[in-house]
């Protein structure tokens, strides 16, 4: 296992990239093409495998932020299982890793690269989405994301709390007494 005595810069693909390089010789991960960095949020580095097979591993060597704020709130490193069946091994792992997904001049061969007065590819033609024609429930809980649905029943919850306070409180109004013949 690699020393976990010092944090890791994550917003320094150099050692992000290091840092991976000594995962490999532990046999943490592989030494894989398919190995690259995202740079996200918080304009970090985070190591994923393009294939999505690498599980992940908490990162205790990461500074977080439980808010998100100025560090992402989790970090984790990559481990790849022992077979694989998309490892292809990297010449070069330090250079294939550093590359990320705004790099992408190290997949185009220069052949390939469209020429600055090569036409504009047109765009393709828009198509309309067709409504479901029939909107189910189970239809709703495959194609409603979960926090628009934790925001739908907290919205309800809170109505259904407020009317009924506010039933308690209006059932010591006198006028409301008077109509509902109470006193």
């Amino acid at each position: 296992m690699p020393s976990r005595s010092r944090n890791i810069d994550i917003w320094s693909k150099g050692e992000v990239v290091t840092y991976l390089s000594s995962l490999v010789e532990t046999g943490q991960i592989k030494p894989c093409v398919n190995m690259m960095l995202e740079h996200g949020h918080a304009s970090a580095y985070y190591p994923r495998c393009t294939k999505d097979w690498a599980s992940r591993v908490e990162a205790s060597n990461v500074p977080t932020d439980m808010t998100a704020y100025s560090a992402p709130s989790s970090y984790y490193w990559p481990s790849c299982p022992e077979n694989c069946p998309y490892f292809t091994e990297s010449d070069d792992f330090a250079m294939t890793a550093s590359r990320d997904q705004y790099d992408i001049s190290s997949d185009i061969e220069p052949e390939e690269m469209p020429s600055p007065d090569a036409e504009p590819v047109a765009n393709p033609p828009i198509v309309e989405l067709e409504p479901p024609s029939k909107v189910t429930i189970p239809w709703l809980f495959r194609h409603v994301p979960v926090p628009l649905w934790l925001s739908a029943v907290s919205i309800i919850g809170g109505a259904l709390i407020a009317a009924f306070l506010l039933g308690i409180r209006a059932s010591q109004w006198e006028f409301i007494k008077q109509i509902f013949g109470l006193k």
